[in-house]
């Protein structure tokens, strides 16, 4: 090809020319790229080795001149490759020199190779210069449609770097019958915020391809136009494949991040999604632009509902909401349904949420017992001081369900609970045929009366029992009660002997 024998002289030309210091700026030297020094040495480096690192990006920068002759010998090359490097360098140099300029064009005229055509006319589009530059563009625009995917991708990148200047092309590319094709397209609109594209990306909702789908959902959410919202909850309701699900909540979130009809389709994505879409769509909720408020209600309304698999992911961003997450769960509380969860959550605040205790201990009496249990649970984590918690609590100690009494028995260790009452139902605990609820009650008495040495005395040689019997129930629980004992109420009291 003629461009290969006479490129190295225009290069070397070009650099000849090139000036220290752009006019105007102080006299110092120009920085170099952020990870490398650039050196004026003669480099002892193959051609090929010092592309390699340009495009790496790992050691010393070369200089112009040496950068610009090893870009024309390796152009002049037999090896593809060798040139596809080589053009692929230029994109690293910046505003072009009047003699690459030329020998790009020549490439882009007469290239044998498609994407070897294409990798200049990156280079060369939306240049000054007005034949190359149209060239370059139609080039760009054709190569979309190639069945090489190198090829059509790097016809992409070329396009989106003009901006809307490429909209045309984009939207042309969308009636290409491949669907490779209208995928590249569909994408690139959205980057581009092409609000003209929207109705034919709406119509990319039912294509048969599960690619252009996904392409078409996640680029909608750029467009701005609300016309496609009912078109997107439709996809995020129907469509089989979960990526079109995801990628329609995504965009749902940015045109409507406040609409209650858009966030309740959202909850009912995420009830029937796979794990990984699930997720994606919990997250998406999390990270949307909508009020706080909003965004916390949705999560808490999804909890109960979701699989137990997405509890965490929820309960986590919650927390992170800070007030709007703890509010939203308080709110929560009144929905039976949701109340385990909701209780659960809360705990997860810790003493954050203690202004939660006076509505966890009002619905305490009229839940069922696991959830009982959870809510005392909680009140253990938040303290709360409120009476009204403390009276819900005791009030649990003779529950006849053996797990709501063990957990509140732990509650009033946590609160620091007193008086007759508790202990009587505290000491009539410890006769429980339980062996877990007489040893946490036992636990109980021993740490709120440390000068009852007689008590005290009991209760280590129980957990002590406890321990050599190896109960795997027992046995972790009585070492745990054992250690705060000695840590707080009774430091210098004799420890029995354990195995």
């Amino acid at each position: 090809m003629p461009y290969r024998s006479t490129l190295l002289t225009c290069l070397i030309a070009c650099a000849g020319n090139l000036p220290a210091q752009p006019p105007g700026l102080p006299n110092v030297t120009p920085p170099p790229l952020p990870f490398s020094k650039s050196s004026d040495a003669e480099t002892s480096e193959s051609p090929a080795d010092l592309i390699q690192t340009v495009l790496s990006q790992d050691g010393a920068l070369p200089s112009p001149k040496a950068l610009l002759e090893a870009i024309g010998r390796q152009l002049d090359s037999e090896n593809p490759l060798d040139r596809i490097n080589a053009l692929m360098a230029v994109e690293q140099q910046g505003e072009l020199e009047t003699e690459l300029k030329a020998s790009l064009h020549e490439i882009l005229r007469d290239g044998e190779s498609p994407l070897e055509k294409i990798l200049a006319a990156k280079s060369l589009v939306g240049t000054s210069d007005s034949s190359s530059n149209k060239l370059a563009f139609q080039t760009l625009a054709s190569g979309l449609h190639s069945a090489d995917p190198a090829v059509a991708s790097q016809s992409m990148v070329g396009l989106r770097a003009m901006g809307k200047q490429s909209e045309s092309a984009f939207m042309a590319s969308l009636d290409a019958p491949q669907a490779s094709t209208k995928a590249l397209a569909a994408e690139s609109l959205g980057e581009i915020q092409s609000s003209a594209a929207t109705p034919k990306l709406v119509a990319l909702l039912v294509d048969a391809n599960g690619r252009v789908r996904v392409a078409a959902a996640k680029s909608l959410g750029s467009t701005g136009r609300q016309e496609a919202i009912a078109p997107l909850v439709a996809s995020l309701r129907n469509d089989p494949d979960l990526a079109v699900k995801a990628n329609s909540a995504a965009s749902l979130l940015e045109l409507a991040p406040n609409d209650a009809d858009v966030h309740r389709a959202l909850v009912a994505a995420i009830v029937k999604s796979d794990e990984r879409t699930g997720l994606a769509i919990i997250r998406a909720i999390a990270n949307c632009k909508a009020d706080p408020k909003t965004r916390a209600d949705t999560l808490a309304i999804a909890l109960p509902q979701a699989k137990p698999a997405f509890a965490s992911e929820l309960i986590s961003h919650l927390v992170e909401m800070e007030d709007a997450g703890m509010q939203a769960l308080i709110r929560s509380l009144d929905e039976e349904n949701a109340r385990y969860w909701a209780a659960v959550a809360l705990g997860d605040f810790g003493t954050n949420a203690a202004s939660a205790g006076k509505n966890l201990a009002m619905v305490l009496g009229e839940s069922t017992p696991d959830v009982q249990t959870e809510i005392l649970l909680t009140l253990a984590k938040i303290k709360s001081t409120d009476s009204t918690v403390a009276d819900a609590i005791v009030e649990q100690l003779d529950s006849k369900e053996s797990g709501v009494r063990y957990a509140a028995t732990l509650a009033t260790v946590r609160l620091n609970l007193d008086g007759e009452e508790v202990t009587g139902k505290l000491q009539a605990n410890c006769a429980s045929d339980d062996k877990v609820l007489a040893l946490v009650s036992s636990f109980a008495l021993a740490k709120r009366n440390p000068s009852d040495l007689q008590l005290a005395k009991r209760t280590l040689d129980a957990l002590a029992e406890a321990v050599r019997s190896g109960d795997k129930r027992l046995k972790p629980l009585a070492l745990e009660a054992i250690k705060e004992l000695r840590e707080d109420s009774l430091r210098s009291f004799p420890l029995p002997s354990l195995p």
